[in-house]
């Protein structure tokens, strides 16, 4: 558990250290929802980031309660 925190905590750093957080100026606001580029709330449990090509993802799983 603290291997993946770990990981998780320096993949944030390095996605709040870049050029693209840095040029826009955007902060993280604990408890804020986060939103996409289209401005929908994201749903990722158990997230990950990845880099590719210069541009971090943030995926993981949709977490939704279904009608029932």
């Amino acid at each position: 558990m603290k291997l993946k925190l770990g990981i998780l905590s320096y993949f944030l750093l390095l996605l709040l250290s870049s050029g693209y957080a840095q040029k826009n100026r955007q902060k993280i606001h604990p408890g804020q929802i986060w939103t996409d580029t289209d401005g929908n709330a994201i749903n990722a449990h158990g997230a990950g980031v990845l880099n590719f090509n210069g541009t971090y993802y943030l995926y993981g799983k949709i977490k939704k309660v279904l009608p029932g």
